[in-house]
């Protein structure tokens, strides 16, 4: 089914139709694409000391570094890297 169908069931269904007030549609828009933080906002830092009373652990602050720079963060090995292999981090 496609979108538009659904959405014309949607509008039309006795049981969904009045319940719908407003529909809009928007163009669509090519992607925009940002660069890769270098490290984490020292905002989210904080607020994860609050919780935790640590900051994050280095292995995500290990991987953003090595993502930022083009390099797998789990280990060159398809899209799982460490997972693949079965090796776990301790939490």
């Amino acid at each position: 089914m496609q979108i538009r169908e659904l959405l014309d069931e949607l509008l039309t269904s006795l049981e969904t139709g009045p319940l719908i007030s407003a529909v809009r549609h928007f163009e669509a828009k090519p992607p925009v694409f940002a660069p890769f933080p270098s490290s984490p906002d020292p905002r989210i830092v904080e607020a994860l000391k609050g919780r935790r009373g640590e900051p994050p652990h280095p292995p995500p602050a290990q991987a953003l570094r090595e993502a930022s720079q083009g390099r797998d963060p789990g280990g060159g090995e398809g899209s799982g890297g460490a997972v693949e292999r079965g090796e776990r981090g301790e939490a």
